[in-house]
């Protein structure tokens, strides 16, 4: 039986009155999700942009926990006398969580939700390859490997500019360029969940 006959079928026969309530509310507002999906194109790509964002982070959590479970069982095969501790600590770098070093920051939390900062391909109103360029100038700058005279044209146009980029940075942004300049976590790791931050 198809899931649509079993619904009919559970609707039409089982259901008791409270329950025939409950589906003619949840019909109602699937109604209205479906007539503004269709007036308004704009929510209906945020809303397929969101669920694409989700599963595949989704999956990327999933794929990554499938990976450690492996290779826990592998390690702890070879070596019975490691303590989970050790054994922990090797699998931790055999396969890096992208979320372990900021695992209560607004990044991971992004990152777990499937959350992009992009919105009609802008991040806090500016345009995703400039807001990009003002990651990677202002990491350079902290880890001291911004050329001079970059330096100095940024600080002739904006004066005080690390601390201008830095407002311009979302939160969540904050919190992982911080742990990446802190060195919480390495540079695969930071590019990872830049790009899925910003795609």
């Amino acid at each position: 039986m198809s899931e649509l006959m079993a619904v009919l079928d559970y609707i039409l026969n089982r259901c008791t009155a409270k329950e025939i309530d409950a589906v003619e509310a949840a019909v109602k507002r699937r109604r209205q999700d479906i007539g503004e999906l269709s007036i308004n194109p704009k929510r209906y790509a945020k809303s397929m942009s969101d669920s694409i964002h989700e599963s595949i982070n989704t999956s990327i959590t999933g794929l990554q926990e499938n990976l450690k479970d492996f290779a826990w069982d592998l390690v702890k095969k070879e070596n019975p006398s490691l303590s989970d501790t050790e054994l922990e600590h090797i699998v931790n770098q055999m396969i890096p969580d992208i979320l372990a070093a900021t695992k209560s920051s607004q990044a991971a939390d992004a990152i777990r939700k499937g959350k992009s900062l992009v919105e009609d391909g802008r991040i806090n109103g500016f345009p995703q390859d400039a807001m990009l360029e003002m990651v990677f100038q202002f990491i350079s700058y902290s880890k001291g490997t911004l050329p001079p005279e970059e330096d100095r044209a940024l600080q002739n146009a904006l004066g005080d500019w690390t601390r201008t980029f830095w407002k311009a940075f979302p939160p969540a942004l904050q919190d992982l360029i911080r742990s990446y300049v802190k060195e919480a976590i390495d540079g695969d790791t930071f590019q990872s969940a830049l790009t899925m931050l910003l795609s």
